[in-house]
């Protein structure tokens, strides 16, 4: 169904190679420099737990998984081929997966639908089957107990939507950034990250600061004449300074991809120990509907966030 395989193979295939380099080294993008220091599986399993399925969820069907295990190798299922299938699946994905050195969320998608299989099971044969059958045969209480697992289950997925009320965190900058900044202005971005504002720009000048580059001498002279020049500094995601403060070892990590100094502005800079000082800040968290209770998803895998409802922050040069 893909008719530029055959139209462009040679593409297709450079492409294919590259992703597959990339699975095996994340310093070859600067966007994978994020994964550098990843454990493997452990990394996986905390982004499924925490943001892929929620922790309720993925704790039901994580014991669904185990108990489904231990009871097919005591020889006490049924069907036993069909329950070997619905393991052997997910588990064999999730080794070969979760041994790759980036560890996208979206990775882990082809799993979940049978870790679902299994936390339906552990409702049904464990919890379900351990209620008298004098109370669960009574209609009232089967009816309560199915509305309790589902507004149980409705409430992660349900406070994640709360995101789309409001208008993408890019979109309030924007907004912010025409009314508020004077036109004519010059705005420091940052490269390899969305340029802001999304409209209108053409109305201020945009220098772009090059800091995935080397830490090299004149990566920081051509940084400081453009900061010099710069009346605002726009940081439009987490995708630079997250990992970039952290690559500053430079005894263990290639000598292109070690960023002392870079690590050193970014601290500076959000400690607010430069002459640019953050005036505004835009977030639009995750909330629990009612308890009105935000959920913090900042240290989330990178691409939960940047796209569709980054932390920007805006500096002013005093």
């Amino acid at each position: 169904t893909q008719p530029y395989v055959l139209i462009d193979f040679s593409s297709f295939l450079d492409q294919v190679v590259q992703q597959s380099q990339m699975s095996k080294n994340p310093f070859l993008f600067p966007y994978t420099l994020q994964y550098v220091g990843k454990v493997d599986y452990l990394y996986e399993l905390k982004n499924i737990f925490l943001w892929g399925q929620g922790p309720l969820i993925f704790l039901l069907n994580f014991l669904g998984l185990v108990i489904s295990g231990y009871l097919l190798m005591k020889r006490v299922l049924k069907k036993t081929g069909r329950i070997i299938f619905l393991l052997t699946i997910p588990l064999g994905y999730f080794l070969v997966f979760g041994s790759f050195a980036v560890g996208w969320m979206r990775y882990m998608l082809p799993i979940y639908p049978f870790l679902s299989i299994f936390g339906g099971f552990f409702i049904s044969e464990v919890i379900i089957s351990r209620i008298p059958k004098n109370y669960y045969s009574t209609h009232i209480f089967r009816k309560l107990t199915l509305i309790a697992f589902i507004l149980l289950l409705l409430i992660y997925p349900v406070s994640f939507l709360s995101i789309y009320t409001h208008p993408n965190t890019r979109i309030q900058a924007s907004d912010w950034i025409n009314s508020h900044i004077p036109y004519g202005k010059t705005l420091a971005i940052e490269h390899w990250d969305d340029a802001l504002p999304v409209y209108g720009g053409e109305k201020y000048v945009q220098l772009t600061l090059p800091l995935y580059d080397p830490d090299t001498k004149s990566k920081w002279q051509a940084i400081n004449s453009s900061l010099d020049l710069s009346d605002y500094i726009i940081i439009a995601s987490s995708r630079l300074y997250i990992p970039l403060q952290k690559l500053t070892d430079c005894n263990h990590l290639p000598a292109n991809r070690c960023y002392p100094i870079t690590a050193t502005y970014y601290k500076k800079l959000l400690a607010g120990q430069t002459k640019f000082k953050k005036i505004k800040e835009f977030t639009s968290q995750p909330t629990i509907p009612i308890l009105n209770i935000k959920i913090d998803d900042f240290n989330s895998d990178e691409n939960f966030t940047v796209f569709d409802h980054p932390k920007i922050m805006i500096f002013k040069k005093e």
